[in-house]
């Protein structure tokens, strides 16, 4: 799953000079819930927080690159950055994140 985010204070700095970050996450189907697809039953909000938790060091970590947008026109403006460690989301939650009623915008076939 990608989340592409614009800010010009988060990402305009030394090692990042776009306003565009883009966040990659893995995931493993598993039998239980992951809390921040709560958002999947259309009464919650979605919620990054859920997904994107304080950077001990040692649970997670993240590369990063420059790189560019991955729809057209494909622009070299873009901050990368990879979750390494996959995170779990129940197969109902998959069903749900994959079926058709989601794809709206520039969503993608799964």
């Amino acid at each position: 799953m990608q989340v592409q985010h614009y800010d010009t204070k988060l990402y305009g700095n030394d090692i990042c000079t776009f306003a565009t970050g883009i966040l990659s996450f893995f995931f493993n189907i598993t039998d239980k819930d992951n809390e921040f697809f709560n958002f999947l039953d259309e009464k919650s909000d979605l919620d990054l927080n859920k997904l994107v938790s304080p950077i001990d060091g040692t649970t997670q970590k993240i590369v990063g690159y420059l790189g560019s947008q991955n729809i057209p026109p494909c622009k070299p403006i873009v901050c990368w950055y990879l979750y390494t460690k996959p995170m779990t989301l129940s197969q109902k939650q998959f069903d749900v994140f994959s079926s058709n009623k989601l794809k709206t915008g520039n969503a993608r076939e799964i």
